[in-house]
C-alpha cells in the first residue's frame, strides 16, 4: 500500500518535531522551508528544556516525554545536550516562601521532579552566575536540559533524512495550501515558484510566516506577534560556565506550576504594585 503523504511547512523546531513524529509512524514526509535553514524563533531562544515550568499531571508528563526525546537525539543524532538542571533564585522573602511551599505540597511530586531547597552557600557552590547580594536561597530541579538551538536546527534534518527518509526542500516558499480534487488526496501544496504536489495532510509550522500563508486565520486567532532577542557575552574565563539554568523570582508568576502555592497571591500583588510595567 502507498504510504500517506504529509507535508510539513516550516523546518523550525515545531516542524522538525512534527516530521519526526509522522515519520516514525510510517508516513511519507516532506518538509518545506523558505530559507536555507530555519532562522526564526527556533534559534532566538534560550535552548532550555524546561519541565519544571509545568504543573504536575498531564502537562508535566508531556514535558518529560519531550526531555527523553532530546536525550535520544543526543545519543542518535550527536546533539549536544547538557543535563544541567535549574535553580529558581529567591532574593525576596515572599519568593523564598513560595519555593518552600512548593516543595512541601504533596501534589507537586518533589521527589519525581528531583527538587531540593538550597541555601545561599549551596547556590554559590552550584553556579558562579547567581547574584549573591540579598540571596535567601534557591530551588534546584534536576529535570531541565540545555541544548544549542542553532546546532539542533542544523543537525536534526540530516538525522531525520538518514534514519527515516524524510525529504527536505529548503529555499522553498509555500504560496498556498488548497483543497485538492485529485482522487485519494485531500490537499494541494503550491510553492511560490509554481511547483505543486498533492498530499493527504499538511501541517503548518511556519511561525510568523502564518501572516502570509493564512492571514485571516492569524487575524482571528487573537495571537500577537513578538520577537525574543538573545544577549551574547564574552566568557568570564575557562572555569566559568553557564548552567544550571537560573530563574529569578519574577519567573515564579510566569509558569502555572507555582500557582498551587498559597503565597503566590501576595507575591503577584507585590510585583504588580512595585513594577506594574511588568504586568
Amino acid at each position: 500500500m502507498k504510504r500517506e503523504k504529509i507535508a510539513i511547512i516550516g523546518a523550525g523546531i515545531v516542524g522538525l518535531a512534527q516530521a519526526w513524529s509522522a515519520a516514525e509512524r510510517g508516513f511519507d514526509v516532506t518538509v518545506f522551508e523558505r530559507s536555507s535553514r530555519a532562522a526564526g524563533a527556533s534559534i532566538r531562544n534560550f535552548g532550555m528544556v524546561w519541565p519544571i515550568g509545568q504543573p504536575t499531571g498531564e502537562l508535566f508528563d508531556i514535558a518529560m516525554a519531550s526531555q527523553s526525546r532530546w536525550k535520544r537525539l543526543a545519543s542518535e543524532a550527536g546533539l549536544w545536550v547538557n543535563p544541567c538542571g535549574s535553580i529558581h533564585l529567591a532574593h525576596r522573602p515572599d519568593e523564598w516562601n513560595v519555593l518552600q511551599e512548593f516543595v512541601a505540597l504533596p501534589g507537586t511530586a518533589a521527589s519525581e521532579r528531583g527538587l531540593k531547597l538550597l541555601t545561599p552557600e549551596d547556590v554559590r557552590n552550584c553556579t558562579p552566575a547567581a547574584n549573591p547580594n540579598g540571596l535567601l536561597g534557591g530551588l534546584f530541579s534536576s529535570t531541565e536540559l540545555c541544548v544549542n538551538p542553532k546546532e539542533a536546527i542544523r543537525r536534526i534534518p540530516k538525522w531525520l533524512s538518514e534514519k527515516y527518509g524524510v525529504r527536505f526542500q529548503f529555499d522553498t516558499h509555500i504560496a498556498r495550501v488548497d483543497s485538492d480534487g485529485e482522487a485519494g488526496t485531500e490537499l494541494r501544496v503550491t510553492t511560490s515558484q509554481g511547483y505543486s504536489t498533492s498530499v493527504h495532510r499538511a501541517v503548518v509550522c511556519s511561525g510568523a510566516e502564518l501572516r502570509t500563508l493564512f492571514p485571516s486565520t492569524l487575524e482571528q486567532s487573537g495571537i500577537s506577534r513578538c520577537k525574543l532577542q538573545m544577549l551574547s557575552i564574552e566568557s568570564p574565563g575557562a572555569s566559568w560556565q553557564l548552567g544550571p539554568h537560573l530563574a529569578s523570582g519574577l519567573t515564579l508568576r510566569h509558569y502555572r506550576n507555582f500557582d498551587v502555592c498559597p503565597g503566590m497571591k501576595s507575591l503577584k500583588q507585590r510585583i504588580a504594585e512595585e513594577t506594574p510595567e511588568l504586568e
